[in-house]
């Protein structure tokens, strides 16, 4: 199915191990997510938390439809003003675009389900991770081997800091492209979601109360990670929190829908 421009996968409904036994690096991941809610690191070694733990049964109940890539220049300019684009921060038409919030995220969906068939949406991060996955449980969709990242992402090992045209890279099992770099993806849930809070339905946890006292839904969840991020955030399980409000050059989205 294609809807403006933008290419859909059907997913079935399914189960799956949601998160990862591997512990967040001290000074790497688990330093960004708290750079970015504004706390310090935790002291004592037992204190650091393992944010993608514990491992959890996750069934996706009905069956989506999910971008087969993360929404491109052109796919976004057929809703936003062309001239505001910036080449520097986005790129090429086919590129991922970047610089975008959670907020206009939400206002392309909401345009995209006029458009069509399909009742459109950001994933759930649990969503987002099946897709991810595509039917695996290791740290990426193709193993173990942190060396073969390359052949699938563009990141801070092969990217220069800059994005690239989306499917340039290979794709995973269920062919979905860029599922890890080149653009980070907002997911709609809140902030603290992660493997310990995620309903296991699949559904987006959306009642979180924000860690730093900010009000509800401040802060969305991220995965996949960009063209600027290590091999670290770079995992189907790895999830960072970004502000609603604000956007990076390397903040993107793909979509998700399903028939009305």
């Amino acid at each position: 199915m294609v809807i403006e421009g933008v290419e859909f996968v059907e997913l079935r409904p399914g189960y799956y191990r949601m998160g990862s036994t591997r512990s967040p690096q001290r000074g790497g991941f688990l330093r960004r997510v708290c750079d970015c809610l504004g706390l310090s690191m935790a002291e004592g070694p037992g204190d650091a938390v393992a944010l993608a733990t514990p491992l959890r049964w996750v069934e996706i109940e009905r069956g989506y439809w999910i971008g087969r890539t993360e929404i491109t220049n052109e796919q976004w300019e057929r809703f936003d003003d062309p001239s505001e684009r910036s080449e520097l921060l986005s790129g090429p038409d086919s590129g991922p675009a970047g610089g975008i919030t959670w907020l206009r995220a939400k206002e392309f969906c909401e345009w995209m389900s006029s458009r069509g068939p399909l009742e459109v949406r950001l994933p759930s991060e649990a969503e987002w991770e099946f897709a991810c996955r595509a039917g695996t449980a290791t740290e990426w969709c193709f193993g173990e081997d942190e060396s073969l990242l390359s052949e699938y992402a563009w990141y801070i090992d092969n990217s220069h800091g800059r994005s690239y045209p989306v499917m340039s890279r290979r794709g995973n099992q269920w062919g979905l492209f860029d599922m890890y770099g080149n653009v980070q993806e907002w997911c709609e849930d809140s902030w603290p979601g992660g493997c310990a809070g995620t309903p296991a339905e699949g559904r987006p946890w959306s009642d979180a109360d924000e860690v730093t006292g900010t009000p509800p839904g401040t802060f969305r969840v991220q995965r996949g990670g960009s063209s600027n991020d290590s091999a670290e955030f770079c995992r189907s399980a790895s999830w960072i929190p970004g502000n609603r409000q604000a956007a990076s050059y390397s903040d993107g989205f793909r979509v998700v829908g399903e028939v009305r």
